[in-house]
């Protein structure tokens, strides 16, 4: 059964048993008003002027969920990134036209950066996901983000400007990185939605090693 569109309304949520699709957050809780350009899922509601292009067709739509964190503030700092395929549209799983076995494992990167602060890593765990798609995947795809920092999916998305001077050059890269697919969105959830990617960051900080799995 099609979970629909579930509105942002964490009461409703206290009530509401979620489908386990099989992977860490679903996106099912995320839906988008394309009229109103209203971004929006169950823990977060924004009214956002800036959006990027999404496409409505089928085509190859990848799902990044990523997660950068340092120990200390800068400190030494890892991410982790986890991707998934589907051949739904972005606005498909935006509006929340998810059933279970609709997304496919990809990859699971665990990457050490050295030292950073936090809003670096943050960033650095976008990047890292773009730019294996990239390089695996090549050009075209459409891109659903999902971030734990509420600032990344803000600056991300145009709600607030990149201003700092550690932040500005890792924005530069993201949106060489965004001229290369069709459509992208990103959405921000709450840390305890995106633990595999939160483990494969502190993985890296432990081991200071680099670890890519591919499915």
């Amino acid at each position: 059964m099609g979970l629909g569109c579930i509105a942002a309304d964490w009461a409703h949520y206290q009530g509401y048993e979620r489908l386990d699709l099989g992977i860490d957050l679903s996106l099912s809780f995320l839906r988008i008003d394309f009229n109103n350009m209203i971004v929006s899922n169950i823990f977060y509601f924004d009214n956002n002027k800036t959006s990027f292009h999404s496409c409505d067709h089928i085509s190859m739509t990848f799902i990044v969920y990523s997660d950068g964190g340092c120990r200390g503030n800068p400190g030494i700092s890892g991410v982790g990134v986890a991707i998934y395929f589907s051949e739904l549209s972005p606005k498909q799983i935006n509006q929340g036209m998810v059933e279970k076995g609709d997304f496919t494992p990809v990859a699971e990167l665990s990457q050490y950066l050295g030292e950073m602060t936090n809003n670096q890593s943050e960033w650095n765990g976008v990047l890292h996901g773009l730019e294996w798609i990239l390089a695996h995947k090549g050009q075209g795809c459409d891109v659903v983000g999902v971030v734990d920092s509420e600032l990344v999916q803000r600056q991300i998305m145009g709600r607030y400007k990149v201003k700092h001077p550690l932040l500005k050059p890792l924005f530069e890269q993201f949106l060489q990185l965004k001229s290369h697919h069709t459509g992208m969105q990103y959405f921000h959830v709450l840390r305890e939605y995106n633990s595999t990617c939160d483990t494969l960051a502190n993985q890296a900080m432990d081991t200071r090693q680099n670890t890519i799995k591919t499915y």
